[in-house]
């Protein structure tokens, strides 16, 4: 899914959002990226659990919360409920970034969350994503903020039989469209991904631009959907 936004509405959408965006060759890095195993964020550190309902601002607890349903016809992958399945856990996937187009001083990816294991699980709701130091280092300016997606009512459950994905759209704001005061732009190596409902992270590695004062937000996160 691609997202173009004419240049001067992202601009007064990015005052608003304490984030703005400036030219399509950004300083945010683009390609295929793969994640290394499963880790769980230092306790003293201020992360974001994935959850189907309200924000999580700790990484060691998450919430739930309200949830839609749609229907799907495509592959293995569906948001129809299955009787019995389990919600999946960060140990049955691998994440990835991919799809990287740029629009309006943005970088738009699709992160991909994919059922590595050898049997069938759901994930619904928004991952918790936040720039970090190191796959176990601390976290890195705000974790990213939660968009609708206007393509679909709520946040679909989405059924997950060995190897099938579902995806979710990550914007990422370019850094250097902030004043070097309010934004304290950063070099970092890559992401923490949290899936919904999970304690446990993933790492993602992408070389990217953050922003290490807080107050700014340069991550925009939708909720899973099905498909890579």
């Amino acid at each position: 899914m691609k997202r173009w936004i004419w240049p001067a509405a992202a601009a007064a959408a990015a005052v608003g959002l304490a984030g703005c965006g400036s030219a399509t060759n950004t300083g945010a890095a683009s390609g295929s990226t793969t994640s290394t195993s499963a880790t769980t964020a230092p306790a003293s550190s201020t992360g974001t659990t994935g959850a189907s309902g309200t924000t999580a601002t700790s990484a060691t607890s998450g919430t739930s919360g309200t949830s839609g349903t749609t229907s799907s016809t495509s592959g293995t992958t569906s948001t129809t409920a299955v009787s019995g399945v389990a919600e999946c856990t960060t140990s049955q996937l691998s994440g990835t970034l991919t799809d990287a187009n740029g629009a309006a001083g943005s970088v738009y990816y699709h992160l991909v969350l994919t059922n590595k294991g050898s049997g069938t699980c759901f994930v619904q709701g928004y991952p918790g994503v936040s720039f970090v130091t190191t796959p176990e280092g601390a976290p890195v300016g705000a974790a990213a903020k939660r968009q609708a997606d206007p393509s679909v009512s709520g946040t679909p459950r989405v059924t997950l039989t060995s190897g099938s994905s579902a995806h979710s759209i990550l914007r990422i704001v370019a850094a250097g469209n902030f004043p070097a005061s309010s934004c304290g732009p950063t070099k970092v190596p890559g992401l923490r991904v949290y899936p919904p409902d999970q304690k446990a992270s993933l790492y993602v590695t992408s070389q990217q631009e953050a922003c290490s004062n807080a107050s700014t937000n340069v991550l925009f996160v939708e909720p899973l959907v099905p498909g890579s």
